[in-house]
């Protein structure tokens, strides 16, 4: 028996012995890019000069304005692009006037310049403002 005994811590002794000896460590680097959904509003093509505003300028009813704006994909994501506006002053004219663009939902590349015209369309009737502002903006949605 107490042989046995000897024999069984011997084993248990060598088990975690070579349990110990058996393990290994193998370091992993780890690295990535954070997505970036950024996008720029420009004067020109070339995405040199920032499109800040928009001066629509003299304006009559029953008529239409556009303006042209180059955006482009200064992230590392496709993008989809979406048209809001706010802050409309007087506020009156934010369910008068209406602003649309010719976007059609397509995706934006990363690096990718799209062209876009923004139309001002002022329906005949309107009158008895002196003139009018409102922010524009333009959203990048990762697609």
């Amino acid at each position: 028996m107490l042989v046995i005994a000897g024999i069984l811590v011997t084993l248990a002794a060598t088990a975690g012995l070579t349990v110990g000896l058996l393990n290994s460590q193998v370091n992993l680097s780890n690295s990535g890019v954070f997505t970036t959904p950024n996008i720029g509003v420009y004067t020109t093509t070339q995405c040199t000069q920032n499109l800040t505003s928009i001066a629509w300028g003299q304006v009559r009813a029953g008529q239409s304005y556009t303006k042209t704006g180059y955006i482009k994909n200064n992230g590392n994501l496709d993008m989809t692009l979406a048209l809001s506006t706010s802050n409309w002053n007087p506020s009156a004219l934010s369910s008068v006037l209406g602003v649309s663009w010719n976007y059609g939902g397509q995706k934006l590349t990363p690096g990718q310049v799209l062209a876009v015209t923004w139309t001002l369309n002022i329906p005949s009737g309107v009158t008895g403002y002196s003139g009018f502002s409102f922010d524009m903006m333009v959203t990048g949605t990762e697609a």
